[in-house]
């Protein structure tokens, strides 16, 4: 074979494994998983108990939230409305080096019953490692209910390894999880 010949094969074969070896983010949606491992989110507690629960949102017509699914990711989110002392939570597990979780916000009460605040805790491999509150009304001059795609974690510098997370929802909370984004 001409050495020519030789070192194209030999480049082309580096350029292949620098294109394999490259980051790549994998979107997780809340109810359809992840796309490359088949990984789920296991949601605890899970629907159909006496006690407050994760509702599969676009299938809950009772839920108070109800956002536009044309909005979310997948047109799917999981909606978990906690109480006092029923702490929810949804884990997946997942392998790379950074990690984004993005909700569905709600501005604006439908019911007096109806919590608007999202108290959420985050944890990677048993460690609690960030967490989110928002309990701000509608911003002026805006209609807006809703707001979507709302990043309310990230960290982008784990070790490259097999994570698990889990997102907790605190006491008297609404928590609209859309999906994560993992790298």
């Amino acid at each position: 074979m001409p050495p020519a010949v030789a070192l194209i094969r030999l480049l082309l074969s580096l350029l292949f494994i620098t294109a394999i070896s490259a980051d790549q983010n994998v979107t997780v949606d809340d109810t359809f998983g992840d796309p490359i491992t088949g990984e789920q989110f296991v949601y605890k507690p899970a629907s159909g108990g006496s006690i407050p629960a994760w509702n599969v949102g676009q299938d809950c017509p009772g839920c108070f939230a109800q956002p536009d699914p044309d909005q979310t990711y997948l047109h799917t989110w999981h909606d978990g409305t906690t109480g006092i002392m029923t702490p929810m939570s949804a884990s997946i597990n997942f392998e790379g080096t950074a990690l984004y979780v993005y909700c569905i916000l709600v501005h604006s009460a439908v019911d007096s019953y109806f919590t608007t605040n999202t108290n959420l805790s985050f944890s990677i491999d048993g460690e609690v490692v960030g967490s989110f509150l928002d309990n701000s009304p509608v911003p002026a001059g805006s209609n807006s209910t809703y707001n979507y795609n709302v990043l309310v974690y990230s960290i982008d510098n784990l070790p490259h390894a097999q994570h698990s997370f889990t997102l907790t929802n605190g006491n008297l909370s609404l928590a609209l999880l859309d999906k994560v984004v993992y790298t």
